[in-house]
């Protein structure tokens, strides 16, 4: 949805948006804490200062960081992209594991990352060939659409190289 409502970062920051909806849950929802725990739902307990500061850095990088940057993969590629991307941080940690030699994997779960590497691979290159085809493909819309409207809107035939310019006033060659 994003993607479609904003067409670049300039029009709408991703700061500036993760800013307004941290500010309406700040505003909207506070109120039930105290809901929960009136009705017993859920207990509130102002957690300790060391446990607050872990889940501020936790928040702010974990979450909120990590969001920001997905936004902003989806405005520069795709939503398909940006999410078969993040499926990539499997495959990453394992070669992680591998190279600092914490961890062995099976066949199986190597053929496994391969695939989702594969899939990627796949995936951005689709992504490229259809952006390449759609950018060679207006010239042939817009003579169709010329075409049309001259002849009151009935479709003709349009032949490749047809730019349907003109042919004088009695529509003759």
């Amino acid at each position: 949805m994003i993607k479609k409502m904003v067409p670049s970062e300039r029009a709408l920051p991703m700061p500036f948006l993760f800013g307004l909806m941290g500010l309406m849950n700040t505003l909207l929802l506070w109120p039930l804490i105290f809901a929960f725990d009136r009705f017993h739902l859920e207990s509130f307990v102002l957690p300790q200062r060391a446990t607050l500061i872990a889940m501020t850095l936790n928040a702010l990088f974990g979450t909120v960081l990590a969001n920001m940057l997905l936004a902003r993969a989806m405005l520069l590629a795709s939503p398909l992209i940006a999410t078969v991307g993040l499926s990539l941080s499997i495959p990453l940690a394992m070669l992680s594991d591998i190279v600092r030699q914490r961890a062995q994997f099976t066949s199986g779960v190597l053929t496994g990352t391969v695939a989702v590497w594969i899939g990627f691979i796949a995936v951005s290159a689709a992504d490229h060939i259809e952006k390449y085809l759609t950018a060679q493909a207006p010239s042939c819309f817009l003579a169709a659409r010329i075409k049309t409207r001259g002849h009151g809107g009935v479709p003709v035939r349009v032949t490749r190289g047809d730019t349907g310019g003109a042919r004088g006033k009695s529509g003759g060659k």
